[in-house]
Order: C-alpha cells, then structure tokens, then sequence
C-alpha cells in the first residue's frame, strides 16, 4: 500500500467517503469472508482440543478475536501436553497480521482527497515521518490500497487458514490415540 505524504494525511481538511467504487466493496469482502473462514477454522481447533461438539461450543463460548482464541488454543495444547510440529509463535503472528489486515479493512474509514485520491485511515501504531515516528491514534496516517491488494490479503489469510487446518488435523490425530 502506498502511503500519502504528510502534507496529505488524514485530518479533519480530508472528507470522509460515504460511497465507495463497487471494486472497493468488493475487494473488502474478500478480505471480511476469508477472516471469516480463519475465525472458523480456529473455532473448530478449540473445539476439538476442548472434546466438545460445534454446537456445544459455539454456545458456551462467547466470540474472541482471531489472535486471541489463537492463545486460547496454545493453553489448550498445553493441557492436553500436546506439542504441535508448526511452529506456534510464528502462526499466531500471521494470524495476528490477518486480524489485523480484516480489521483495517472492516472497520476503515476511507478519505478522499483534494485531487479525488481514495485512501483508506489508519488509527492504529506508529508511523515514521521526517520527524521521527508519529502516533496513528494523534495524527492518523492515509494508505492508498492498490487494486491487488485485496487478493494478496485474502490470499495471505487463506494460506493461514491451511496451516490451521494442518495444525486441527494434527491435533484430532494426536488427540485419537
């Protein structure tokens, strides 16, 4: 995603866009549908490693972000002394990133600026300026998003969305011995 220059950031000179391009909707729900996707992978995975039925679960349990049932699931193998063969810390750092990506997308809000350039809002972290890093949630910088970043986000989730269900497989298997 290409970032505007300071001089464009988001403030209250940039107005927000109320109708956006169908590709811009189109593009966020890709994004909002393979989370989806992610979010029900991770669910199945708790379930099986709690030995619930689906149902039984998706009654108790009330909803967690990704990243968080994500750390649900790590206490889980830990009680069960299962230890998988992926590395844990490096899938919940995408599942993170996916999160993240989702929430942006989701939860954006899009500006428009001067020559008509759309930009989605960040208000989230840090950013470097010439100045040194500046607060997102002070000072919130804009990203124009590129036509084919919507496949390269669904398409990173969905590659995640594998490695959780190799993980879920891997687990029924230790789980049935």
């Amino acid at each position: 995603m290409g970032k505007l220059p300071l001089s464009k950031m988001a403030g209250t000179s940039v107005p927000v866009v109320i109708d956006l391009p169908t590709c811009v909707y189109e593009g966020i729900g890709s994004v909002v549908h393979a989370h989806a996707i992610l979010e029900t992978a991770l669910q199945e995975l708790l379930f099986d490693l709690m030995k619930v039925e689906y149902p039984a679960g998706r009654v108790v349990l009330r909803y967690q972000s990704g990243t968080e049932r994500f750390k649900t699931i790590r206490k889980m193998l830990d009680l069960r002394g299962l230890t998988p063969s992926c590395n844990a810390n490096e899938l919940e750092k995408y599942i993170q990133i996916c999160c993240d990506d989702r929430d942006q997308f989701a939860h954006g809000v899009w500006l428009k600026d001067p020559n008509g350039i759309i930009a989605l809002r960040l208000t989230r972290g840090t950013f470097e300026t010439p100045d040194g890093k500046a607060d997102r949630s002070f000072k919130p910088e804009a990203n124009v998003v590129p036509d084919d970043a919507y496949a390269a986000i669904r398409a990173n989730i969905l590659s995640t969305v594998r490695r959780v269900y190799d993980l879920k497989q891997e687990v029924k298997a230790l789980l049935s011995k």
